[in-house]
């Protein structure tokens, strides 16, 4: 049997939207997910269009990715808050792990038409929320919004959009960051390794953690990581040499020094 497409267009016996009266009900209502971060994978490379579309009717902020890696990624810069839609079969070798790796999303779901009984469960307990065969858009919002109302009710707050951490601001939506006011010229990692430390601010984090959540790998390659940092204090840092902001924790990793001080930066250090 052909899968039917989850970026199909919503039919006018299903869609909620084919009936005028509940359309101006519709727009009377608050958008059902309230510019929530919504981060959507299809590794099937197939068009998102719909399922973009139907999202971003409902509120969200729609970010769109093509691998795991990059949902890793995202789900780690913006933080607990965004949610989380990954359309994949259910053999698929880095989706097991990928779920692991998302469970502190406030919503994961899964639509994988091929997945057995069997392996829905095994994926509801390794860390999504919701595992469907084949939803029409309309449907996944709202399973979305199920799941999400479950989040809101036991307290969890929408993460902000603007981080600071002594003189380092970080603007998320816009990708942009400043020091002591000047702003940095950095690339997508280092804007991502940046934003990331400033989020968790006073913890020690190994080398290991950063390559998993801010490059969205498990194993190998934990020079680039200091290659990055290097780079990264050479922009952020008074004198690279002697840290400040971006502190070495011996045996451990690394972490972004927590408080409110006021460090001086030479104008032009980058």
């Amino acid at each position: 049997m052909t899968r039917p497409s989850l970026m199909a267009p919503w039919s006018d016996a299903t869609s909620v939207m084919a009936d005028p009266s509940a359309r101006s009900i519709d727009l009377d209502r608050p958008p059902l997910l309230g510019e929530r971060s919504v981060i959507v994978a299809e590794l099937g490379r197939r068009g998102l269009g719909a399922l973009s579309a139907a999202l971003k009717r409902a509120g969200a902020s729609v970010q769109v990715v093509s691998e795991l890696t990059g949902v890793r990624r995202s789900a780690a810069l913006l933080g607990q808050s965004a949610a989380v839609i990954i359309d994949a079969p259910a053999n698929t070798p880095s989706l097991w792990e990928g779920i692991s790796a998302l469970s502190r999303q406030d919503a994961v779901l899964l639509v994988s038409a091929t997945a057995t009984s069997g392996e829905r469960i095994a994926l509801l307990r390794r860390g999504a929320d919701y595992v469907l065969s084949a939803p029409e858009p309309d449907e996944l919002v709202a399973a979305l919004v199920a799941v999400l109302r479950r989040v809101e009710l036991s307290g969890t707050t929408k993460a902000p959009e603007s981080l600071c951490c002594g003189p380092i601001s970080v603007h998320l939506p816009s990708r942009t960051a400043a020091c002591s006011g000047d702003v940095l010229t950095l690339t997508a990692l280092e804007f991502d390794l940046l934003a990331y430390f400033v989020r968790h601010a006073g913890e020690a984090l190994s080398r290991e953690r950063l390559l998993a959540d801010v490059w969205g790998y498990d194993i190998g390659g934990l020079e680039t990581v200091t290659v990055h940092l290097r780079r990264l204090r050479c922009k952020i840092e008074a004198d690279p040499s002697r840290p400040e902001l971006l502190q070495t924790v011996w045996g451990v990793g690394y972490r972004m020094a927590p408080g409110d001080r006021s460090l001086s930066r030479t104008p032009g250090g980058f």
